[in-house]
């Protein structure tokens, strides 16, 4: 035969909800590698890629995938034309679509992107058995041999008749068991696979003959272009118009409808990978029959599929199990009953859009909070950050100002960068001022950071403290993930060095107060610290500040924590013992709930459990920490449960917040924290602003709105943007 040009297009619609979680919205299946080293797309292109010896040339692909999906498009598919849906409607309106972009002479082939062919050649001889059919103005399907009698695949019945191309007599839907042994063994019927041949002149002429509403639709949302439709283009179809049109398979609007299809049966290794099961079908297996894919280890473990996109998954004495996990979620089912993945992810779809009321309540206060920082943050006629605005929002100008304001405000200002609630250029001017002033005039002769200055940006204090080393240190390293400016790392490096070289205590552990020390130490300081060389951790990857991580954490279990009391001790005798009377039995339930937080992502990043010490922290905090019926945090309380100081600052309750959230309390639970945070805190003092204090009744305190506030509500609201 003559060399003759197809145009695949590749359909790449779908969640793969059977193949959940690895599967799902962000990432669905065709662009995962489940079966070899590539993506399912890009096998999938691959087998069109190029001119074959039997005379079929390939042209570059059409894909037509969602739009949020355009960079994963671009990605595994370099060159295509990209037909991108607002959302979508269906393979009917993907393939009349695919039939409006091309020339009407131009030789169709609709490919699935998420299925395997182990033997292309096989397909490729099928397609050219097929191509005359198709240019004599047939539609062309090519139906799956089938191998044992499915009753989770549809079937193309064909006529009695010899030779490779056969007419198509009817589709059926996926049959029941009986339904399907009886396909099987009258080998009339073939496994629809989704793949057909056309040219597009005939499938426009089809649409119009048996489904003209699609067709006018599609064709009412694809814009005008004034050039031709090039390989790399991408067209966007408009949402408005698209909306209008009917959602339906292309078999049922038309292949069911039309009288001259025909069919290629073809045996070549054909799968669509539609679940768990398929999935063990196509994977090579260990000794003991175990697929494992990813990090992790079997002991006493048959027939299982283990596979982990994120932390190493370790498994015992079990079988015939499938467990996978990503970053988000883990789950396990028997083998057997593979069919309930999708109910599953279904049922984590329902419970995970009881958030969005809290994700969307959550957003809209940290815009509000950065619209107003971002412009009255900063003293434009001195330089520096304000410390405090008035209850009108404006700044209280002449206040000392101390240095762990400043790096706060750049950590904040850089977080919200990275979640995406605030003017991004605004913010990257601030964080580059702020990074030059504590790289500036706040630093010492010594090396070490001045603990306030004036209003003109004199020094007021020049003792150094460690609590605000570790912020300098948590601000320089999220400031240089972030925004990539290298003196963020230069800058928290330094703060690290100094403190190490200073205020080290190589006999006790931990470090000292500063440069005056009083003799007294505290835990606090030390809770911070662990926060900042986690963020160093995850701005660089580099194990020896996760290994910095870990002394805090060790301190934590062995100085800090009481387990006869399950309190969190503050304040202790430079030895680390306890120091006497009220101070010593003294526990902020505040630090509780921020140290279960803290303790959760050192185990998320180390794989070290610590589960029983943040199930204690905030039993207690709760237990004797807080106040009823709202249940928030008093300021301080003692081992014995009776408070010694009942105001109620805002922080602890954001730490609360944060810490119930991501220790999965019930969404009620935390939704009603919110919103009574919103009603006591937020709303009454105006957009943007915030009450940090009200006594025992909830009457606020009359107090300037602090800038260091920013920090706690960008670090507890910003978990519920992100989870």
């Amino acid at each position: 035969m003559s060399r003759i040009q197809l145009k695949p297009v590749i359909l790449c619609g779908g969640a793969g909800t059977r193949l959940w979680p690895l599967s799902n919205g962000e990432t669905p299946k065709q662009f995962l590698n489940l079966v070899g080293d590539v993506s399912m797309l890009t096998q999938t292109a691959d087998r069109v890629a190029r001119a074959h010896s039997n005379g079929l040339v390939f042209s570059s692909p059409l894909a037509i995938g969602a739009l949020r999906h355009e960079s994963l498009l671009r990605e595994h598919l370099p060159g295509a034309q990209l037909l991108l849906e607002p959302f979508g409607r269906n393979s009917a309106a993907a393939v009349a679509a695919a039939a409006l972009v091309s020339d009407p002479e131009d030789l169709l082939l609709i490919l699935p992107a998420d299925h395997f062919i182990a033997y292309p050649e096989r397909f490729h001889a099928a397609i050219e058995a097929g191509i005359d059919r198709a240019l004599k103005g047939h539609v062309v399907t090519f139906g799956i041999e089938p191998t044992f009698p499915s009753t989770g695949y549809g079937y193309i019945e064909l006529e009695d008749a010899s030779g490779s191309v056969r007419r198509a007599k009817a589709f059926v839907e996926k049959p029941d068991a009986a339904t399907a042994a009886r396909y099987v063994s009258s080998g009339r019927y073939v496994w629809n696979a989704g793949i057909f041949l056309f040219k597009a002149s005939a499938m426009l002429d089809a649409f119009q003959s048996h489904a003209p509403d699609i067709l006018s639709a599609v064709r009412a949302s694809l814009p005008s272009v004034d050039r031709p439709f090039e390989a790399g283009d991408a067209i966007v179809i408009d949402p408005d118009t698209f909306e209008n049109c009917p959602s339906i398979s292309v078999d049922y609007a038309i292949m069911e409808k039309l009288s001259s299809i025909y069919g290629v049966p073809v045996e070549m290794g054909w799968s669509d990978v539609g679940d768990y099961g398929a999935l063990w079908d196509l994977s090579d297996r260990e000794e003991d029959g175990n697929v494992l894919v990813g990090k992790g280890g079997l002991l006493g473990t048959r027939g299982c599929y283990v596979r982990s996109e994120h932390l190493p998954v370790y498994v015992s004495g079990v079988q015939d199990l499938i467990i996978v996990a990503n970053d988000r979620h883990i789950m396990i089912c028997p083998r057997e009953r593979s069919q309930d993945v999708k109910k599953l992810a279904n049922l984590a779809s329902e419970r995970e859009a009881k958030h969005s009321d809290l994700h969307q309540k959550a957003r809209q206060i940290l815009i509000d909070q950065f619209e107003l920082w971002l412009d009255r943050a900063w003293d434009d006629r001195n330089g520096g950050f304000f410390e405090s605005l008035d209850g009108k929002g404006q700044p209280i100008g002449e206040a000392p100002r101390r240095t762990r304001v400043a790096a706060r405000q750049v950590f904040s200002f850089a977080s919200g960068t990275e979640l995406g609630v605030c003017d991004a250029e605004k913010a990257r001017t601030l964080i580059g001022r702020g990074l030059d002033l504590l790289l500036g005039s706040l630093r010492n002769p010594s090396g070490g950071w001045a603990h306030t200055s004036n209003a003109d940006g004199s020094i007021a204090d020049a003792t150094e403290d460690l609590y605000d080393h570790a912020f300098i240190i948590l601000a320089g390293a999220t400031a240089y993930r972030v925004t990539g400016d290298e003196r963020g790392l230069e800058m928290a490096n330094a703060a690290m060095a100094y403190i190490k070289q200073n205020w080290l205590d190589p006999d006790c552990g931990g470090f000292f107060e500063g440069s005056s020390p009083n003799g007294e130490r505290r835990a606090n300081p030390h809770m911070h610290l662990l926060e900042a060389f986690l963020a160093m951790h995850a701005a660089t990857r580099d194990q020896a500040y996760l290994d910095c991580a870990r002394d805090m954490v060790v301190l934590f279990e062995s100085r800090f924590f009481d387990p006869r009391t399950d309190i969190l001790r503050e304040f202790f005798h430079e030895d680390w013992r306890p120091l006497p009377g009220e101070r010593g039995v003294l526990f902020e339930p505040g630090h509780h709930f921020e140290w279960a937080t803290l303790l959760l992502e050192f185990e998320r990043r180390s794989g070290r459990d610590t589960v029983s010490w943040r199930r204690r922290l905030i039993a207690k905090a709760d237990r004797e920490g807080s106040s009823t019926p709202v249940g928030f945090c008093f300021n301080a309380v003692l081992a014995d449960g009776k408070p010694v100081d009942t105001r109620m600052r805002l922080w602890p309750q954001l730490e609360k917040l944060r810490a119930k959230f991501m220790h999965d309390a019930p969404q009620e639970e935390v939704s009603a924290l919110l919103t009574a945070i919103e009603e006591v805190y937020l709303q009454p003092a105006g957009s943007g602003l915030l009450i940090d204090e009200v006594d025992a009744d909830q009457k606020p305190l009359d107090k300037p709105v602090p800038a260091s506030m920013l920090y706690h509500m960008v670090t507890a609201l910003g978990v519920l943007i992100v989870k």
